[in-house]
């Protein structure tokens, strides 16, 4: 759900606080980079319109976290929203509280009882986004049908996602992760990295340092390349 597909699908327990926040009454729209209690990173992009509040999230890496938002700003700073899952069937409703330059808030999962939160702050203009330490320590990608993919015979990344940076140097699974044909997190994954298999580093995203894209990757990718987020789950050699 909205705090991630923990491989058991329950959310972890909720955090303290709310938040540091977004700046004036209006002041959610624009994309937010988030984290939710467990330490799952979602990408939120909020469009306002009047007191009328839409959007979407992802975790990269994630495809099955995906959702969407829809609200009202009821109050000074204030966002009442309901989200939906689809791929997890996951509901719920929550308060987001904007303030100077940053949003969150507790929210609430349908036939739950537990109360969660999630907190962030703007991407690009409005504020610097959090350091990315990757998802919680230990929470196991959710499984996704494979997809073949990464196997084009120039030997070059997929087309149309903007990379950047040079190639060089052996990257080693520190522990089970997903490669995908994309960069963009709604992708399912092509296959799994496990512990000790190795892939060549050809490139990172441009302005989104953690993708890293791989070629000749061992064990049962079978020499595939693709892209793998690498929020600690990765030693670049």
């Amino acid at each position: 759900d909205l705090v991630g597909d923990d491989g058991a699908g329950q959310p972890p327990p909720a955090d303290n606080g709310d938040v540091a926040g977004a700046g004036a009454t209006n002041g959610f729209g624009g994309t937010w980079d988030m984290r939710n209690a467990g330490g799952t990173r979602f990408m939120l992009t909020l469009e306002v319109k009047g007191t009328r509040v839409s959007g979407t999230f992802f975790t990269p890496g994630r495809p099955k976290n995906s959702g969407t938002l829809a609200g009202r700003i009821t109050g000074e700073s204030k966002l009442d929203y309901t989200f939906e899952q689809p791929n997890l069937g996951v509901r719920g409703k929550g308060r987001m509280t904007a303030s100077e330059d940053g949003i969150g808030g507790p929210f609430s999962v349908a036939n739950s009882s537990k109360r969660y939160s999630w907190s962030g702050v703007r991407t690009g203009e409005g504020g610097q986004s959090q350091d990315d330490e990757g998802d919680a320590a230990g929470q196991p990608l959710p499984a996704d049908e494979g997809v073949a993919a990464g196997n084009d015979n120039a030997g070059q990344a997929p087309s149309g996602n903007n990379d950047a940076g040079a190639g060089g140097g052996l990257a080693t699974a520190k522990e089970a992760t997903d490669v995908y044909p994309t960069n963009d997190g709604n992708s399912s994954s092509a296959c799994t990295m496990d512990v000790n298999d190795t892939g060549a580093f050809v490139k990172k995203k441009q302005g989104e340092p953690d993708w890293v894209f791989l070629k000749n990757i061992t064990g049962q990718c079978g020499g595939k390349r693709g892209w793998v987020w690498n929020g600690g789950s990765l030693s670049m050699d």
